[in-house]
Parts: C-alpha cells; sequence; structure tokens
C-alpha cells in the first residue's frame, strides 16, 4: 500500500519536472553563429594576423561546444556570445592588417 502511494505522487510530480525540461532553449543558433563566424575568421588568416582575439575566440568556442554537451545551456550561449564577439573582431583585424601590408608593399613599387 505504501509503495502505491508513493507511486501515485510520483506519477503526479513528474509531469512537472519534465515540463520545465521541456522550456529550456538550447543555443543551437548561437552556436551555429560562433561556428560560422570563427570559420570567417580562419578564412581571413586571422590566426596570423590577429592570433590573439583568434585564439580567444577559439577557446570560448570549445567552452560553449562543452557546456552544451553538459547541458549548461545558459554558459553554452554566453560563451558562444563571447566566442562570436571575438571572431568577428579577430577577422576584422586581420583583414585591416592585410590591406595596410599590402598598401606599404604598393608604395615601395
Amino acid at each position: 500500500m505504501n509503495f502505491k502511494k508513493s507511486f501515485i505522487k510520483g506519477a503526479l510530480i513528474a509531469p512537472f519536472f519534465i515540463s520545465c525540461a521541456l522550456t529550456v532553449t538550447r543555443p543551437k543558433l548561437e552556436l551555429e553563429y560562433a561556428r560560422v563566424a570563427f570559420e570567417a575568421a580562419k578564412t581571413a588568416n586571422a590566426d596570423r594576423f590577429a592570433s590573439l582575439n583568434f585564439r580567444k575566440a577559439e577557446i570560448l568556442l570549445l567552452k560553449a561546444q562543452t557546456a552544451y554537451r553538459k547541458k549548461s545551456f545558459d554558459k553554452a550561449k554566453k560563451f558562444a556570445k563571447y566566442s562570436l564577439h571575438y571572431s568577428e573582431k579577430s577577422e576584422f583585424e586581420s583583414i585591416k592588417r592585410q590591406a595596410l601590408s599590402n598598401e606599404t608593399i604598393d608604395e615601395f613599387e
């Protein structure tokens, strides 16, 4: 009889916990934006021309992916946002440095 009561209580409480788990949104889009921005920075040779910001972006992207796998979605979203920021910053800095180095070469020719 005692088992039956605890089973009924569990059956009544379980939907509440399941519904709470379903309301958490996974930051899939944020992670994808961060990945795409990181790839764009890599394509712009940011690892050579803006290595500090590029490495920060890489570390933050890895942290975001790890947090996502551990189902810590708030942390994953935060890390992905910062990774996106540093990826874009490193891409811009890389393109700027490449353009400036090309201008100085052209001036002496």
